[in-house]
């Protein structure tokens, strides 16, 4: 409603302030709504194998992992990740280098990961992170300008 001199009236900017919290409050009931129906719906799955783990950023899961007796250099699946959509089978240190993670990369090759089997790995690391490749016992660093799919199509 509008007044004789043209502003609104205060009823009706009163009704207009409400509405942000009312939604906020909406929203809020139907997460929790939800949540109650199907919990962890609005939550990312748990990763299932160490180089989900670690290329969803996950360090203490893939820790867990580990600690659980997980082989450091057991191929796994991914499925999301810097490579896009699609399924690849990684191993540890190969998602550790491909979610550029040096410290992982270390702590892998501390606990056992073999370097001189994957080399995929030094392909990636060419690529993505070449400050590790004297970890993998490679001399040479210097950068790849491929994708790092190119270490998957047979190309490294």
């Amino acid at each position: 409603m509008r007044e004789a001199d043209g502003g609104w009236s205060a009823v009706r900017l009163d009704r207009l302030i409400a509405i942000p919290p009312l939604l906020g409050i909406a929203v809020l009931l139907i997460y929790v709504l939800v949540e109650s129906v199907r919990p962890g719906a609005f939550t990312a799955p748990r990763p299932a194998n160490i180089p989900a783990a670690i290329v969803a950023g996950n360090g203490p899961m893939a820790l867990e992992l580990m600690a659980g007796g997980a082989d450091v250099n057991a191929p796994a699946p991914i499925r999301f990740g810097p490579l896009g959509p699609g399924a690849y089978e990684v191993t540890p240190l190969e998602a550790a280098v491909l979610s550029q993670r040096p410290e992982i990369v270390r702590l892998l090759l501390r606990t056992g990961a073999e370097q001189s089997r994957s080399r995929r790995a030094v392909c990636l690391a060419r690529i993505r992170l070449p400050e590790v490749l004297p970890l993998l016992g490679i001399s040479d660093a210097g950068r790849d300008p491929r994708p790092p799919s190119a270490c998957f199509a047979g190309a490294a």
